[in-house]
């Protein structure tokens, strides 16, 4: 379409894995707090959750690092002052700058995972402070979810990104990326008979779709009303690249096939195979990347 793409792959791995990893730090730290491991199986499944959820959220990080010009430029000429610099980031906070509060949100964030994954352990007696540890998490957590949001909404004039309904959507998104990330681990992890309220995952997930393809519905509407009163051809169609990337990955694949997959679970009161459990962990998380990399691809094409 002619416009130049800033932000790219990289960026949109970030938004993406650090959404995920996020969102499975807060599901676990959910069932910390809702007293879940109590029982065994649980106990480990948040236990994993914490873990994987650190180890993407670290990753996500790294492809945001990456994606600097300086840090490429000191890789690629071996300069060691310009491959470290972005640690001059976290040398100063500005209070006005809402990436300045996303960079220290992230270097809270990866510790205060760190400790919470040693709480599940008895090698560090941290086990005391699990439930404490548990609700920083999830604050700290629910904060990475929408920083990106907030982040986009930083440019102004930008009718993509400038949009209150996108802040809810990461969110839910996030969540929803987090929620696949653990049902995968409980179909890696554990046998098919380790958990007997196997309905509650479908429960769950189906809410969460729900209320995400509402939040879509509503960004979405809002992109093209606000496209028409500026006399601007909607972004989100068919015939664009973006707009197949959303209605076909985001939203189709994303959103309406694992949806369908619950309430096939939950209407008939079926189990899933192993197939079709990676089938929608796939889904999902497929779907969680489109959503962003399409949104942030429509925002640079305006």
């Amino acid at each position: 379409m002619g416009h130049e793409i800033h932000w790219g792959i990289l960026v949109a791995l970030y938004l993406f894995f650090a959404g995920a990893g996020a969102g499975a730090i807060f599901v676990s730290a959910y069932y910390v707090l809702d007293k879940k491991i109590e029982k065994l199986n649980y106990f480990r499944l948040a236990k994993y959750s914490s873990i994987i959820g650190t180890a993407v959220l670290i990753f996500g990080i790294a492809m945001i690092v990456f994606d600097l010009t300086t840090f490429r430029d000191g890789l690629s000429s071996f300069n060691m002052d310009k491959l470290l610099r972005f640690h001059k980031l976290f040398m100063v906070f500005v209070p006005s700058s809402i990436m300045s509060w996303g960079t220290w949100l992230l270097a809270l964030s990866v510790p205060f995972a760190v400790l919470f994954i040693f709480s599940f352990t008895s090698m560090y007696n941290l086990g005391k402070y699990r439930k404490l540890l548990a609700r920083v998490n999830m604050v700290l957590a629910i904060g990475i979810c929408t920083y990106t949001a907030f982040l986009l909404g930083d440019v102004m004039h930008n009718i993509i990104w400038n949009n209150s309904a996108l802040v809810v959507l990461f969110m839910v998104s996030a969540l929803s990326s987090g929620v696949a990330l653990v049902v995968f681990l409980k179909v890696f992890f554990f046998k098919k008979d380790d958990f007997n309220d196997a309905k509650t995952f479908s429960k769950v997930d189906a809410s969460i779709l729900t209320f995400e393809l509402i939040c879509v519905v509503i960004f979405a509407y809002t992109v093209m009303i606000i496209s028409k009163s500026f006399d601007i051809t909607y972004i989100f169609t068919l015939n664009s690249v973006v707009g197949q990337i959303w209605w076909i990955g985001a939203v189709g694949i994303g959103l309406l096939l694992p949806l369908l997959i619950n309430i096939y679970v939950l209407a008939g009161n079926r189990k899933l195979n192993h197939v079709s459990e990676y089938i929608l962990i796939t889904s999902l998380l497929g779907g969680a990347f489109c959503l962003r990399y399409s949104v942030l691809l429509a925002g640079q094409m305006y």
